[in-house]
């Protein structure tokens, strides 16, 4: 036993994995600190990705990869202002965070024409950063937990960065602290969304890619989930929720099929 646990020990504090073991030991941390569900959710994320890029962020301008830190901290700032507006957030929260978001996985640029060349990643976060929180309202987890899944394995059947891969698995580890609770599909969204942006602006090839729609498979697991778990798996959420994964695995190695 004894052998059995120093060997899991040394899995777990692999330079892979060791991302992951952080962001799940952080998320259960902030949870019994009791911290709200989006705090935990950004805070989590936060610990994961800047263990991961961590070698990355000491460059000046550090790849979009290593700029997801940053976003997790933007997610923070949001979620800090959410909790103290209490009832609904201010209109200008949203574009201010997207326009953020925007700015930062560009480059943070100053220029006239940086700012420009931003404006697409801003308009992406400004339109799926409500639907994926409107997507997955009332998840208790299982949901989200699928959607980071699914993101993981849309970019592994795509050949994304083994990093981005890694990263899409991190929002899970803060879901599994968040299980049961009503906010957490909400919460955890975000996070979730800006993986897949952040993703999409590093590999971007000035067409619609195999990535891209692999990116687009979190929306799909929270639209479809809900209906599986009424249908065929009798409203099993963690059943529906692998079931989603699979079918949206699935379309997005078709989209690698047609579209490379």
């Amino acid at each position: 036993m004894h052998a059995l646990l120093a060997h899991a020990t040394h899995l777990a504090l692999m330079p892979h994995w060791r991302p992951l073991g952080v962001a799940l030991a952080v998320a259960f941390g902030v949870r019994f600190a009791g911290r709200s569900a989006a705090m935990v959710a950004a805070i989590s994320v936060l610990a994961g990705w800047t263990t991961q890029y961590f070698a990355l962020l000491t460059g000046f301008a550090p790849p979009a990869g290593a700029r997801l830190p940053g976003l997790a901290a933007i997610l923070m700032i949001d979620a800090v202002f959410r909790q103290r507006a209490r009832a609904a957030p201010g209109w200008w929260l949203l574009p201010a965070t997207a326009a953020l978001a925007g700015w930062w996985v560009r480059g943070a640029p100053l220029t006239g024409p940086g700012l420009v060349n931003g404006m697409p990643a801003f308009l992406g976060f400004l339109a799926a950063l409500p639907l994926a929180r409107r997507l997955a309202r009332g998840d208790p987890g299982w949901a989200s937990i699928a959607a980071a899944i699914g993101l993981a394995g849309g970019l592994w059947v795509t050949c994304a960065p083994p990093h981005y891969q890694r990263a899409a698995l991190l929002p899970a580890c803060a879901a599994l602290a968040l299980l049961g609770r009503a906010e957490a599909g909400a919460a955890l969204a975000p996070a979730i969304v800006v993986a897949a942006g952040a993703t999409i602006v590093t590999t971007e090839h000035g067409r619609f890619t195999p990535i891209d729609a692999a990116c687009l498979t979190p929306l799909l697991v929270w639209a479809l989930a809900p209906a599986l778990a009424q249908g065929v798996a009798r409203s099993v959420d963690a059943v529906a929720g692998l079931l989603a994964v699979a079918l949206c695995v699935g379309l997005a190695w078709a989209a690698e099929t047609a579209l490379k």
